[in-house]
């Protein structure tokens, strides 16, 4: 949660409105490549420390923007800031493993 706090200072989108979902369905990926991707780098590299530990909601979209951290475009950062607003939106969600019971799993399927 702390994280997420400095990642939104650092990167100027703190008061930008919430958001309720990690990635428009509407990402395409357009070819105008960005000179300084530095930043873009450093933010995704806090995302993937952050992730896999308590955020596992994030993990598609992540994966989509880090596979663009040498070729990131506008449309990359835009979606990469609106990652960050949802995260600040849901910074109190988190991922919680009770060790007093035993783990359930719960699946359902569909199959013709």
């Amino acid at each position: 949660m702390k994280k997420i706090g400095n990642l939104l200072e650092r990167i100027s989108v703190k008061d930008r409105k919430p958001t309720c979902i990690p990635m428009d369905i509407s990402y395409s990926k357009i070819k105008d490549n960005m000179d300084d991707n530095k930043e873009y780098r450093q933010v995704i590299g806090v995302l993937l420390y952050i992730s896999p530990v308590s955020r596992l909601d994030v993990s598609l979209a992540l994966n989509k923007l880090s596979s663009k951290n040498e070729t990131q475009t506008e449309k990359d950062r835009t979606v990469l800031k609106k990652l960050i607003m949802y995260l600040n939106t849901t910074k109190y969600f988190n991922l919680v493993i009770n060790s007093m019971s035993p783990p359930v799993f719960i699946c359902y399927t569909d199959a013709d």
